[in-house]
C-alpha cells in the first residue's frame, strides 16, 4: 500500500501545489496551518538553482515559513548517516511538512527522514534517471554498507516535463536503464515467488513488463 495522493505530470505542475498544501494533512490527521506549521525545503548543490525559489514563493505566498537544507557534498550526494543527519537537524519542532527538489538520492534520503518523523512529504523530480519516486523503501549507506530500509511514499509528485527533458544526457541513459532492468527484477520475484513462496502477483508484473516494452520502443528517441 502506499500513502501517494497525487501525482501531477506535464507543464507547470506547480501550479497545483497551493492546492496539495491548503489541503495537505499531517499522519496524525490534522491539517497543517500556516500558524502553527513550518515547510522544510531540501535540494543539492545541483536542485537547488533550478525550481526550489520558485517552491518556497508559493509556501510563503501560502504564509508558512520556510527552512532550507541544502545538502552539500564534494562530488555526488552519498546517502550517508551525514546527509541523514544534516536533515534531522534542518527539521523543527514545528516542520510540518517537507518538500524535496531533486531526484534518487534526495528522495531516498527524505523519504527515510520523513518516514522516522512522521512528516508527510512531497517530491517536485528533477531528472528521469531512476523508476524510484513512488518507491516505499530508502536504500542508505550505513557503515560503508548499502541496506535497504523502511520508509514512506511521498503524499504527493510533481513532475515537471519540461525540467525532466532537460536533464543531463547520462541520468536520461541511467533512467532507461533502470527501467530495463526490470526484466530482470521481474524475474527475480517469480523465482522468490517459486522458491520462497513469496506472494507474486501476475498483473502488477505484466503492468511492469508493459512499461518496460513501451520504454524499449521509445528508446531510440529519448536522446533527442
Amino acid at each position: 500500500s502506499t500513502i501517494i495522493k497525487r501525482i501531477v505530470t506535464g507543464d507547470d505542475v506547480l501550479a497545483n501545489l497551493p492546492e496539495l498544501i491548503s489541503s495537505q494533512l499531517t499522519h496524525d490527521g490534522r491539517q497543517i496551518n500556516p500558524d502553527s506549521d513550518r515547510i522544510l525545503l531540501v535540494a543539492d548543490k545541483h536542485t537547488a538553482g533550478l525550481d526550489l525559489m520558485k517552491i518556497e514563493k508559493v509556501c510563503n505566498e501560502l504564509g508558512f515559513a520556510t527552512d532550507i537544507c541544502v545538502l552539500e557534498s564534494e562530488g555526488d550526494l552519498v546517502p550517508d548517516e551525514k546527509a541523514v543527519f544534516s536533515l534531522l537537524q534542518s527539521a523543527r519542532a514545528d516542520t510540518g511538512l517537507i518538500i524535496v527538489h531533486g531526484s534518487g538520492t534526495l528522495n531516498d534520503l527524505v523519504r527515510y527522514v520523513s518516514f522516522k518523523l512522521r512528516l508527510p512529504y512531497y517530491l517536485a523530480a528533477t531528472a528521469p534517471s531512476m523508476d524510484g519516486y513512488a518507491s516505499t523503501v530508502s536504500p542508505l549507506i550505513h557503515n560503508g554498507m548499502k541496506i535497504t530500509y523502511e520508509a514512506q511514499g511521498a503524499d504527493a509528485i510533481m513532475a515537471e516535463s519540461k525540467l525532466l527533458a532537460e536533464a543531463p544526457a547520462v541520468m536520461l541513459a541511467a533512467g532507461l536503464g533502470d527501467i530495463i532492468g526490470k526484466f530482470t527484477a521481474i524475474a527475480d520475484w517469480k523465482l522468490a515467488s517459486l522458491v520462497e513462496n513469496e506472494y507474486y502477483c501476475a498483473e502488477i508484473a505484466e503492468m511492469v513488463i508493459e512499461t518496460v516494452r513501451s520504454t524499449l520502443l521509445a528508446s531510440g528517441s529519448i536522446a533527442a
